[in-house]
């Protein structure tokens, strides 16, 4: 065997070392990539996340269940009276807003015309509670109020000096609202 053999076959040796070496390398880096662990990981973040989802959607159920809250619309409208214009027109509606457990019954009225049915929304005139009973439950539970018509273009609230006005406009669809406070 000469010299020459062996450089050829240290050659050799090299590059089946420098093959294998990147082979192993190739191997390592795809083993890491697609190793047990991530698959594992992956599968737990999914089953973390279909059980928070799974436990959301029980406590949504069981709130809207137990009347914490309605996904529907909560409030519900009963009218109380119903006072038309001189010329019947347009009407002014008395009306009791429910809201449910957590809030107290209101007294609300609405300017419309005399045609259309009082929409399930809140008053768009008038809206008072009774302060915690400061002033007196009415028909609806609401504080008590009277309404008149001074004309087709004026109208008159009376209401309870103790209640608690949320809303109380001066005009409506070119109708001019007063209003008196006394003791019912």
């Amino acid at each position: 065997m000469d010299i020459l053999d062996c450089g050829k076959r240290e050659d050799k040796v090299k590059k089946a070392a420098r093959s294998r070496l990147l082979a192993v390398s190739c191997i390592e880096s795809a083993t890491v990539s697609f190793s047990p662990f991530s698959v594992l990981d992956f599968s737990m973040i999914k089953r973390q996340k279909t059980r928070k989802f799974i436990l959301g959607c029980l406590l949504l159920l069981s709130a809207h269940s137990t009347g914490c809250f309605n996904l529907a619309g909560a409030c519900a409208n009963e009218i109380l009276s119903s006072h038309y214009s001189p010329t019947k027109q347009l009407k002014a509606i008395v009306f009791q807003r429910d809201c449910g457990a957590t809030t107290g019954f209101s007294t609300q009225i609405s300017i419309m015309p005399a045609n259309i049915d009082l929409p399930k929304e809140g008053g768009n005139v008038f809206v008072a509670d009774t302060d915690h009973g400061k002033s007196p439950s009415g028909p609806g539970s609401g504080p008590p109020v009277q309404v008149e018509w001074k004309g087709e273009s004026s109208l008159n609230i009376t209401y309870d000096n103790r209640a608690r006005v949320f809303l109380r406009k001066d005009t409506q669809e070119g109708i001019t609202i007063t209003y008196s406070e006394r003791t019912f």
